[in-house]
């Protein structure tokens, strides 16, 4: 066998599943530090109305599950202050990769304590599926979930539900009347919208000249606006002729950028890299299947033999430069329904500069306070329809997917008309 493999720490593997370890300290903890918290994260509050308060409230003690919009990745921490309103514990889905995010585990070890546990995005992760299911029929704690699966990056747009949810509330409904009939599963919709309480334009401003210095753009327009669809141009520019996409001149000349094109190009370049041919479509669903045929890929098998596993680990490390390519992907696709909205208000201006900033350098900038609006949306009963979902199971998971998306598109202020042109 070749020396290079000789040595080499086998570690191809799907990433291990995280059960939640609920710890009532921990969570004493949490809830006490989250006035620092939001302070640490230029948040001025959190805005909930006493009715909606009262709506929480009613459903105390209830199997509820609460689904969310996913905006942004500070979204669990003021659905973790919900845990504070109804003085109860929650369990919350969270993606793998999250808990790695700290060095020496940290920051996983604190949310798995606030009753966090994980799910491989793009597998079919079996352990999380159970683990919900569980987490539902036992009742103890309230499920908050994320339908949209990944972060949207801004709160005037909402990514399409994902239906197999809907199934696993109705599958855990089944299972909560074989031990307590006629017992109900609530799904409550909850809305998050952030907002800045001041005039962020000297912040964007800024952010925009790190962009342009970056790119080498040469500062020639005044507006917010106008500057930013620049910066989207070379942007994007940048990565089609780095990955020879297609036009590798946009931002100078009169193209507009083609956002499918590059869309596409990054998506069947990730194909080819996995040897997984793959028909584009929603960048989304795309991603996830990417990230499933990966996951597959990483599964080594127990009959592999030393020189197999070796080749094996050694793809492996190829394969998995491609999740930073699926969140450029998922960037590339919002960037591409900001840029479609009519009317950038300087949330909006922020959000999508806040997308080229962790793409280009990893973070973002803070621009300026922030007021955190929460919104409860009305209590679904599942098994006020349990008859018609035993008649029709398909079409109940339908139906609720969409009436699941319809309350967050209502709460969000988001038009069916405005997300079909996104």
């Amino acid at each position: 066998m070749s020396s290079r493999f000789s040595h080499q720490k086998v570690e191809a593997k799907v990433p291990d599943f995280i059960p939640p370890r609920n710890n009532r300290f921990v969570e004493w903890l949490g809830r006490v530090s989250l006035p620092f918290i939001l302070w640490w994260n230029n948040y001025e509050g959190i805005r909930i109305s006493q009715t909606d308060v009262e709506r929480l409230r009613s459903l105390s003690g209830s199997r509820t599950v609460i689904c969310s919009n996913h905006s942004h990745r500070h979204d669990a921490i003021f659905l973790f202050s919900l845990s504070a309103i109804l003085k109860e514990q929650f369990n919350y889905i969270a993606a793998r990769e999250i808990f790695d995010w700290w060095p020496f585990d940290f920051h996983g070890w604190c949310i798995q304590h606030v009753g966090a546990y994980s799910i491989t995005r793009g597998a079919v992760d079996r352990q999380s599926m159970a683990m919900s299911r569980r987490v539902i029929v036992a009742g103890k704690r309230k499920l908050v979930v994320f339908p949209e699966c990944e972060i949207s990056g801004g709160d005037d747009r909402l990514l399409p539900i994902e239906p197999a949810l809907a199934g696993l509330f109705y599958k855990s409904l089944e299972e909560v009347q074989k031990i307590a009939p006629g017992e109900a599963v609530h799904i409550l919709p909850v809305a998050l919208k952030y907002k800045y309480v001041e005039d962020i334009s000297g912040a964007l401003s800024n952010s925009l000249t790190r962009i342009e210095n970056a790119l080498n753009i040469e500062k020639q327009r005044d507006s917010l606006p106008e500057r930013l669809e620049a910066a989207v141009q070379a942007f994007v520019a940048t990565l089609a002729a780095e990955f020879r996409l297609g036009h590798a001149n946009w931002a100078n000349t009169e193209h507009k950028t083609d956002f499918d094109s590059i869309i596409n190009g990054l998506i069947n370049h990730i194909a080819e890299g996995t040897a997984n041919p793959i028909e584009v479509n929603e960048p989304r669903h795309t991603v996830h299947l990417l990230r499933r045929n990966i996951h597959e890929f990483l599964r080594i098998k127990e009959n592999f033999s030393p020189y197999r596993r070796a080749l094996h680990a050694e793809r492996t490390r190829y394969m998995t430069q491609f999740y930073k390519l699926f969140e450029t992907i998922l960037r590339i696709a919002a960037l591409k329904e900001f840029r479609a909205t009519s009317g950038m208000s300087q949330e909006n201006l922020a959000n999508a500069i806040d997308l080229i900033e962790r793409e280009m350098f990893g973070k973002a900038t803070q621009k300026g306070q922030r007021m955190v609006y929460m919104t409860v949306g009305n209590p679904i009963n599942l098994f006020d329809r349990y008859d018609s979902y035993r008649r029709n199971r398909r079409g109940e998971v339908d139906w609720l997917t969409q009436e699941i998306e319809r309350q967050l598109l209502d709460m969000l202020g988001i038009s069916i008309e405005k997300k079909e042109v996104a």
